[in-house]
């Protein structure tokens, strides 16, 4: 899904040049919206959300890259699933893979067990549907709420995810929303987290996995403790001390 959906974003563009397009006034005023001040989905008042400085976002793209994914070499171009069923009882070159493991490949040394990936895929959701379906049950209270909301401002139309900062804005604390710059930035989003592109990416607050969920034993409550502490740093700073107040 975390490719899908800005190719989905970039489909639903192009339908915009169709048998059916609008007046041109209009296709102008579709092409200059962006999520620096949209319409609001509801008829509210529009939505203004400020542009981040170009440092604000290298510093942020080059802290997730590495304190999160190449520190827990956490590869996200392989699903989850996929990548325990592949690599249980697999000789590597390092020797025995475990199932749900996978030596880092970014350099960072890091490895992934099916623990830390769980709950990354807990805390990060990206794509407009992941992170929209994440934020409605937020909002109701059956999710933990989201401690910081990441969209790229070169999505075009910026109606596509105008309502996440809806969505955002109407949950008391609202989360911060940092807009990174940029006419690629989706797709340094995208590469920071080892995939194509990202529209928007939401990280949430710790939440408590059910009796289910919780990873067993084999050290993985150190492990997901440690990858809990590092996010938990992670978002802080970037909340805390990168992002203007």
């Amino acid at each position: 899904e975390q490719d899908s959906e800005p190719k989905c974003a970039m489909k639903r563009q192009g339908g915009v040049s169709s048998s059916t397009s609008p007046p041109k006034r209009q296709r102008k005023e579709k092409q200059d919206a962006s999520l620096a001040l949209i319409s609001d989905p509801l008829g509210g008042p529009a939505i203004e959300t400020p542009i981040a400085e170009e440092a604000t976002k290298e510093i942020f793209l080059e802290r997730l890259q590495k304190e999160i994914i190449r520190a827990f070499g956490l590869n996200l171009s392989v699903p989850r699933q996929l990548k325990q069923t592949t690599l249980s009882g697999k000789r590597g070159h390092g020797g025995t893979t475990t199932p749900g493991a996978k030596k880092s490949s970014t350099g960072g040394g890091g490895v992934t067990t099916s623990a830390t990936r769980q709950i990354f895929d807990e805390r990060t959701k990206i794509g407009c549907n992941q992170c929209t379906r994440a934020l409605q049950r937020a909002k109701s209270g059956s999710e933990a709420k989201p401690a910081l909301i990441v969209l790229s401002y070169d999505v075009h139309p910026a109606t596509i995810i105008a309502h996440v900062v809806r969505l955002a804005r109407e949950m008391n604390p609202s989360p911060p929303v940092l807009l990174l710059p940029g006419a690629r930035a989706s797709f340094e989003l995208g590469a920071a987290i080892g995939i194509r592109r990202a529209a928007v990416v939401t990280f949430f607050n710790e939440a408590a996995l059910s009796q289910d969920e919780a990873p067993g034993g084999d050290g993985h409550d150190g492990e997901s403790r440690k990858f809990n502490e590092k996010m938990d740093a992670f978002l802080g700073f970037v909340v805390n001390k990168v992002m203007p107040h």
